[in-house]
């Protein structure tokens, strides 16, 4: 689903977007680094957040993010309530595959699907909000319907060796 598509399905999401929470998440993400999110991952664990390697569009290279890879009877989930804004959404979407890394180390190959709008999607998204740390949480709450109108959500299916 690219933002520039002119279809009826995307000018409804539009319609749920809003400029606030698009820059509540921005300011969200930008004040948290990757790399603090990392340390305090390694030492003592951050949720459900999973290191998750996902190969660069343009460059090729080895992309690390840490992201909240939630558990749901439909699989893993991962999410960014931006969308295609976020860099990493765009990649993986390109990408089609990463790999998701617990904090053992053990490495997963995964197949990554974006959600189309409709209530698989819809319930991603609550079990993602569901699954966010309490300050987060509460935001992913307050922003559920910016979330619907502008997210993007993927599920994660592990890749049989």
């Amino acid at each position: 689903m690219k933002s520039n598509d002119s279809g009826p399905a995307n000018a409804l999401m539009d319609m749920g977007r809003s400029p606030f929470w698009t820059t509540v998440f921005r300011l969200l993400f930008l004040t948290t680094p990757n790399r603090l999110v990392g340390v305090v991952w390694r030492r003592s664990g951050f949720g459900r957040v999973e290191e998750v390697v996902i190969r660069g569009r343009k460059t090729g290279s080895d992309r690390h993010l840490f992201l909240l890879v939630a558990r749901t009877d439909a699989g893993w989930i991962v999410g960014h309530p931006n969308g295609e804004r976020a860099q990493w959404v765009r990649n993986l979407e390109a990408a089609g595959s990463a790999d998701v890394i617990d904090r053992s180390g053990a490495s997963t190959p995964v197949r990554a699907t974006l959600l189309l709008p409709g209530p698989d999607r819809d319930a991603a998204i609550d079990a993602h909000t569901r699954q966010q740390i309490p300050g987060p949480r509460t935001l992913y709450r307050l922003a559920r319907n910016h979330i619907r109108a502008a997210g993007a959500v993927f599920r994660l299916d592990p890749i049989a060796a």
